[in-house]
């Protein structure tokens, strides 16, 4: 979505949006799965990000604008970057941007959002 962003062709835009549409759909999906092993309250904010972006993605469909994207692109780095960590190291080192417990998993899946 980056490049995208930084082409400002609004054709490219359009599809690095669907593509992180398709991905939020999907990852809106196991959250609102009944067995989804994550906390309600981290679950109740990511589905609140989702909504934002569900938003923001059919404002960027009806009017393809490259700043329109950066709020897109901040906050699927974010919950990456959150999710995000070696193996272990959280364990070992304490680690504040891992998950909570210890754990770069988010239920039995490790997740990966690409911005």
């Amino acid at each position: 979505m980056k490049d995208s962003r930084e082409s400002a062709d609004p054709e490219e835009m359009l599809a690095a949006v669907r593509v992180n549409w398709r991905l939020w759909t999907i990852l809106q999906a196991e959250l609102l799965d009944p067995d989804s092993p994550l906390p309600d309250d981290l679950r109740a904010n990511v589905l609140s990000l989702a909504q934002f972006v569900d938003r923001r993605t059919i404002d960027v469909i009806s009017q393809p604008q490259a700043e329109k994207l950066d709020a897109l692109i901040a906050i699927n780095r974010e919950l990456a970057g959150g999710l995000y960590a070696q193996p272990g190291a959280s364990a070992r080192e304490g680690d504040a941007g891992a998950a909570p417990g210890g754990s770069d998993r988010l239920g039995e899946q490790t997740l990966a959002v690409s911005a």
